[in-house]
């Protein structure tokens, strides 16, 4: 979430220094016009055969695609050696056709593959983290662009430009924060959880009152980091009101930026959310976590992880340790002295 939050607000600040530089809608459409992105509707088969799988295993599943593009280029229709060799859940049934696809629906070698085809052409034989492929492109259009107007701004203004002349605009809107002292200096000297519902700032939000109370901020300072939560609530007066004052902001910001309309776009969320589970099953892997373990055993490896030799183990832990806050509110861990009998 804080990573769509900060593209979120990326798109604020184009909007606003479109607006500040007179940029006309028109001078967009037409340099959207000259390079549109694409929809593309493709047919593919693919050779299941992951990454982590052995090189015998690989070798035959490379082969076996290599032989049914072969066929394919032969004349044969592509449906049928679709019916024949992908491995892919109904894909005969399909004649291997996926549901339309632009940038980001798609793993990056399969889009960068199917992207270069011509209407009719098939691929040469493309390797992915599921496997292996063959696709064959049937038809391209052209993105609306109401659709992606928001990602047009991306590619014909420059941000750091639209950033520094956002700047003004973002501390008027800062300006508007009325940061309340003692309750920030309440969280600070009390435990995590003891006043969630507390509100620490407020800000003037349309016909109401926008909020950051003390739930907000403590996931704020859990994700903003490799700096623990203990550090900032044990910290002096100021810095505490200097951290609420950045998290408020960048909720305030982020509400303005809903009000435009500007949420992330499908294929960013669903960029983000590939890494994240990419992320996730690295460090799972790493440290011996399957899908379906009983907690007995969660908590077996759970305690070998702590203890793990390697480089491997080092950096993942290393990569954890700043999501530390967020993982602990999800699942809670308690001390047996701790739980009650």
């Amino acid at each position: 979430e804080r990573e769509l939050r900060s593209l979120m607000l990326q798109r604020l600040a184009m909007e606003v220094a479109v607006e500040d530089a007179g940029m006309d809608e028109q001078e967009l459409r037409e340099a959207y016009a000259r390079s549109p992105e694409p929809e593309l509707v493709v047919r593919h088969l693919v050779v299941l055969s992951e990454r982590w799988r052995t090189e015998e295993h690989r070798d035959s599943a490379r082969a076996r695609a290599a032989e049914a593009l072969r066929r394919a280029r032969s004349g044969e229709r592509f449906a049928d050696v679709v019916a024949e060799y992908s491995d892919e859940p109904g894909a005969a049934e399909r004649g291997g056709l996926l549901t339309p696809g632009r940038e980001g629906s798609w793993v990056p070698e399969f889009w960068a593959a199917a992207r270069t085809l011509h209407e009719g052409e098939l691929s040469d034989v493309v390797e992915t983290e599921y496997g292996f492929h063959v696709i064959r492109l049937e038809e391209r259009r052209a993105v609306p662009f109401e659709e992606v107007r928001r990602d047009v701004l991306e590619r014909f203004v420059d941000l750091p430009s639209a950033l520094s002349r956002a700047q003004d605009w973002v501390a008027t809107q800062a300006g508007a924060l009325m940061v309340d002292t003692a309750a920030v200096d309440a969280w600070r000297t009390s435990a995590p959880d003891a006043s969630a519902a507390d509100t620490l700032v407020r800000w003037p939000a349309g016909d109401g009152i926008g909020a950051l109370t003390a739930k907000e901020l403590d996931l704020y300072v859990a994700t903003a980091g490799p700096r623990p939560e203990s550090a900032t609530r044990t910290a002096n007066q100021a810095e505490a009101v200097a951290v609420a004052t950045a998290a408020a902001r960048s909720q305030l910001l982020a509400d303005r930026a809903r009000r435009r309309g500007l949420e992330p776009s499908i294929a960013q969320r669903a960029a983000v959310e590939r890494r994240l589970s990419q992320r996730i099953a690295g460090w799972a892997e790493v440290f011996g976590f399957e899908e379906g373990m009983r907690p007995r055993a969660v908590k077996e490896a759970a305690l070998e992880a702590l203890g793990m030799e390697g480089q491997a183990a080092a950096i993942a832990r290393r990569e954890l340790a700043p999501l530390s806050g967020v993982l602990r509110a999800l699942v809670p861990v308690s001390r047996p002295e701790e739980q009650t009998p």
